[in-house]
């Protein structure tokens, strides 16, 4: 009796000690839900992670043809446009006419006012808001005050370092940013949320010039200044 009961003990020890198999115990479960780690992911952990496709950083691939004749308009084209006689016009006129720098260091925050010529006639506005920050392909610009804004991306010019490519949308008031899309319908109209094209300079130590949408009697400029 003594030896039955010593082995009837030992056999329900046993028992609670192993689970039936298919089941997991404590152990088990925490391995479960803890993730596992190898020699592979390790090295996989160390390895630089892929650089963006070469075709979303280049902006002559992404803009239309009307869009990369924005970028690549020259200041003189531009001075041809409009008449110097109004204080405003003398004042764009004088911005234009500056000697582009190197574009150095541009992050941060800027105040920025509009400079635009309509119909022959040139209109300047009060000093708003807007920053500057990295992005993977060079730059993103954004006017975040006033009712007409833009925001987008500011692409380095092969053969051109003093100057920038900018792509990006226009939008009013508390709008969200919306990015180039060079699917969006042609006839959307500025403001709103079109495309818009155009390039940035240095222009000072702590002064930027930006032009958009240059045609036929009409552009607008963005003075920055720090």
């Amino acid at each position: 009796m003594r030896l039955s009961a010593s082995l009837s003990a030992l056999l329900l020890v046993v028992g609670c000690s192993a689970p039936p198999a298919g089941m997991p115990g404590d152990d088990d479960a925490a391995l479960d839900s803890a993730p596992v780690s190898t020699a592979a992911d390790a090295e996989a952990a160390a390895q630089p992670r892929p650089a963006l496709p070469a075709s979303r950083c280049d902006w002559q691939r992404q803009a239309l043809p009307e869009h990369r004749a924005q970028v690549d308009v020259a200041t003189a084209t531009l001075l041809g446009r409009f008449d110097q006689g109004s204080t405003d016009a003398q004042r764009l006129a004088a911005l234009l006419e500056r000697t582009a720098r190197e574009i150095g260091d541009i992050n941060g925050a800027w105040q920025v006012r509009s400079l635009q010529l309509h119909m022959g006639e040139v209109y300047v506005y009060p000093y708003f808001e807007a920053r500057i920050d990295t992005d993977p392909c060079g730059h993103r610009f954004a006017k975040t005050t006033g009712s007409q804004r833009r925001s987008g991306v500011l692409y380095p010019i092969e053969g051109t370092p003093d100057r920038l490519a900018f792509l990006g949308a226009a939008t009013v008031n508390e709008a969200p940013p919306r990015a180039y899309d060079p699917g969006r319908p042609v006839e959307t109209q500025f403001p709103g949320d079109a495309n818009s094209a155009g390039w940035l300079q240095r222009i000072g130590p702590d002064e930027l010039l930006m032009v958009f949408d240059a045609g036929p009697g009409r552009f607008e400029a963005y003075h920055l200044r720090r």
